[in-house]
């Protein structure tokens, strides 16, 4: 492993790997024991979730009413196959523990949410004391 790619951050570091696996067209091979729709459906929502801001909410919805917690599952799982069917010298380059399965949530509606969580628990605590 180069220097360089302990200097990159996670996401960026998945966005990469990925790009390679776009590159070498490997994400059509279909892992063992999924079916095609299935694979087509983890592979849809990787890559949608890896290159867009759309949130495993967003996702899930787009995609039938499926959960949060599912979405993130058929990710992780995404990410778990492609790492297994990727090229020998890919999978040395981007070792699978190396690749975060969320991204950091930094935005705006995060924050706020944080806060009022954060609010709450002050209030509560006044007024237990």
């Amino acid at each position: 492993m180069n220097k360089e790619s302990f200097a990159i951050t996670g996401d960026e570091r998945k966005k990469t790997f990925l790009r390679e696996i776009i590159k070498q067209r490997s994400w059509k091979t279909i892992p063992h024991g999924l079916s095609e729709k299935r694979w087509s459906r983890q592979r849809k929502i990787g890559f949608q979730y890896a290159f867009t801001d759309k949130t495993l909410d967003q996702l899930g919805k787009q995609y039938g009413g499926l959960s949060r917690e599912r979405v993130r599952q058929l990710n992780k799982d995404f990410l778990d196959n492609i790492s297994q069917t990727s090229p020998k010298q890919l999978q040395l380059e981007y070792p699978r523990e190396t690749i975060p399965d969320r991204r950091k949530q930094t935005t705006a509606e995060t924050r706020a949410r944080m806060s009022e969580a954060q609010k709450k628990r002050r209030r509560d605590k006044k007024h237990s004391s």
